[in-house]
């Protein structure tokens, strides 16, 4: 904890390690669980976290090669960082990673709050005579409020929200399994995936002005390493949004983008 008497300004911070028998534990260097920040300098340098998107307050349960981790963060202030995007595993299930990266991150940092945690389950390999099998799973949010007025839709004259106020917030899942055999014969080594699949569900809103909601639904496979393999996926869009660009562009009036 410090404070300068000079400049007025405190700074506090606090980081935790824990590790109990070495099956709770945080998963970081040194089992660091995350990292907690106060600072106040004044009326437009404040902000409060407890861990960061990019560094979420993170514990694990491992029992062998079963384990539960659970990450989560909450922050407040003037230097708030733009939300995260969702796990990579979603992302690839999904098959979209554009439709998640729309947007400058340094566009969205600065005043608000946001808050997020997910929650993620793998069983490693499970053997049974020459068969195999592992299996993960997730479930996560992220919800964000920022205030910001250098941020516009292109070919719009108005900053976005409302008095300045914007809400991004998402919420998702995924499921991902693969059975095969292993083999050690000398001249044959390795293992041989039979099946292998993986689902997953996004569900992202963004509000007021624009104000759009997207959701995707997507499953893939494939069996006998990839001999045959397909995917399905389900979208839905309501609202309009836009391609959002900085105070200092010019804007240009175009018609409003949509989904890619």
């Amino acid at each position: 904890i410090q404070y300068s008497f000079k400049e007025k300004v405190f700074h506090a911070q606090l980081d935790v390690n824990v590790n109990f028998a070495n099956v709770l534990f945080g998963p970081k260097e040194n089992y660091g669980a995350g990292q907690a920040v106060i600072h106040f300098a004044n009326n437009d340098d404040w902000y409060i976290y407890v861990g960061k998107p990019d560094n979420p307050v993170a514990l694990k349960l491992g029992i062998k090669d079963l384990s539960v981790k659970t990450t989560s963060y909450i922050m407040a202030g003037n230097k708030i960082p733009a939300m995260k995007n969702p796990p990579a595993q979603v992302i690839d299930i999904l098959h979209n990673e554009a439709w998640f990266n729309n947007r400058e991150p340094e566009l969205f940092e600065g005043k608000g709050f946001a808050f997020g945690s997910d929650f993620n389950v793998g069983t490693g390999d499970l053997n049974f005579l020459i068969a195999y099998a592992n299996f993960s799973a997730g479930v996560g949010f992220d919800i964000m409020l920022i205030k910001t007025d250098s941020v516009y839709c292109k070919g719009d004259n108005e900053p976005i929200g409302l008095n300045g106020w914007y809400a991004d917030g998402q919420v998702y899942s995924y499921l991902a399994g693969e059975l095969g055999v292993q083999i050690n014969l000398g001249f044959i080594k390795g293992k041989f995936p039979i099946i292998k699949t993986g689902t997953a569900a996004m569900l992202k809103g963004e509000l007021p002005n624009p104000s759009v909601l997207r959701g995707a639904l997507a499953l893939k496979y494939e069996l006998l390493g990839g001999m045959i393999k397909g995917n399905m996926n389900f979208k839905f869009k309501v609202g309009k949004g836009c391609e959002f660009v900085g105070k200092d562009e010019p804007p240009i009036d175009i018609d409003i983008l949509g989904e890619n």
